[in-house]
């Protein structure tokens, strides 16, 4: 039979980890669920996560899972439901029906499932969500522990709303100018293979051939067809480096501008404020919800404070400092940390450092987008008037052939 080993919380919100002989996997959950073990990883050989080249990372083309606006859909409605009394089962039986994506009605027909097997509500996401984000699991996690599922799925809702909120500001405020760059690219298309050639044809019948602004047109539309394979190959690998040098030093490039590196430490806070906040309330030690909010932070440097302050909390000594000394911290997060650490309440502390933050956030995102959409148009504006400088020289030059 194969051996399993696990982390979990115990009943009393400890991080434990061990090995279970079981003949499946679902029987040792089942086993372990059984001692009043939470587990949140399981498997038959857990290894070590290393962190490796970027060049030897795997780069995804898609979509990993859902979208957190999709999540935040499905959380709040389960909130919904089981506010007003619906069961567990029955609310995951709505949602596999009714989700907003085909990947959420299969993670919650696999959550039904495992809730009718006996599973609590954490066990089951972290079983059945595969299409969820990590954090989905502490906060199910959480309002099991603490017999409070309603609040919880709507803690995750305003969460992952949260999250998705920037993506969606951006996206919009970039709709429009994508919109009139697609459209440049066709019309310019249209001048270079379609224009062009017809009326270099009628110079060269007046004897003007391979002069002028039409002939330098020319010139490039026969480049582009005799060295189609390699204009296009070229463009590939140009686009492809962009989307590597991007994804590799745009986060570095961000973290450096004003806006946007105040804007990530607020966002990178509230986010690590709300999931501890969470996991406290539900009884967790705060030692163990801070590494778990530290394996989920996306800022290298905040894994690294939660680390320190983890460590200064298995010394005796108070996490705050940590925070207090480092000047990329939020201010707010800083000292209601201190004050919630000092006073034992921290959970109150830091649902409204994590309100503050958001609001703070929401703020400078809207400034953000504010500036892009103009900054974008004016780009745009530019290529077309590129295109109708050389629609005009064209007709000019014609117009002089003609008479």
């Amino acid at each position: 039979m194969p051996k399993f080993d696990y982390r979990g919380i115990d009943a009393d919100g400890g991080e434990i980890s061990g090995s279970l002989i079981a003949g499946e996997e679902s029987f040792a959950i089942s086993e372990l669920a059984g001692r009043g073990i939470h587990v949140y990883e399981i498997g038959e050989r857990l290894q070590r996560k290393t962190s490796a080249p970027w060049y030897l990372k795997e780069v995804r083309l898609g979509p990993s899972g859902v979208n957190e606006a999709a999540v935040a859909e499905f959380c709040q409605s389960l909130a919904t439901m089981l506010g007003a009394g619906v069961s567990l089962h029955d609310a995951l039986d709505i949602s596999s029906r009714s989700a907003p994506s085909r990947s959420l009605r299969a993670s919650a027909g696999r959550m039904r499932q495992s809730i009718s097997e006996g599973l609590n509500f954490g066990d089951a996401v972290r079983e059945g969500g595969t299409a969820l984000p990590s954090e989905m699991v502490l906060f199910a996690s959480a309002g099991s522990m603490a017999n409070d599922l309603p609040q919880s799925m709507s803690e995750a809702a305003r969460y992952f709303r949260q999250r998705s909120g920037l993506h969606r500001s951006i996206l919009s405020s970039l709709a429009y100018p994508a919109f009139l760059l697609a459209g440049s690219v066709a019309v310019f298309s249209m001048l270079i293979f379609v224009l062009v050639p017809t009326l270099y044809s009628a110079m060269a019948s007046s004897g003007k051939e391979g002069t002028g602004l039409i002939g330098t047109l020319e010139s490039l539309r026969r480049w582009i067809d005799a060295h189609s394979l390699a204009a296009t190959g070229g463009l590939v690998v140009g686009v492809t480096l962009f989307v590597l040098l991007g994804w590799q030093v745009g986060p570095s490039l961000l973290r450096r501008m004003p806006i946007t590196r105040d804007l990530s430490y607020f966002r990178e806070y509230a986010r690590v404020s709300t999931l501890v906040a969470t996991l406290i309330s539900a009884g967790m030690r705060l030692e163990e919800a801070m590494s778990h909010a530290g394996a989920l932070a996306k800022a290298p440097d905040a894994k690294e404070l939660l680390e320190d302050a983890r460590a200064r909390l298995m010394e005796g000594k108070d996490a705050a400092h940590v925070f207090m000394t480092d000047r990329h911290v939020p201010v707010v997060f800083a000292r209601l940390f201190q004050i919630g650490e000092s006073s034992n309440r921290l959970p109150e502390t830091l649902a409204l450092a994590a309100s503050i933050l958001d609001q703070s956030a929401d703020g400078r995102a809207k400034a953000l987008t504010t500036a892009i959409g103009p900054a974008a148009t004016s780009l745009v504006g530019c290529f077309i008037g590129t295109i109708v400088y050389f629609l005009i020289s064209a007709m000019l030059e014609v117009n002089q052939v003609a008479f």
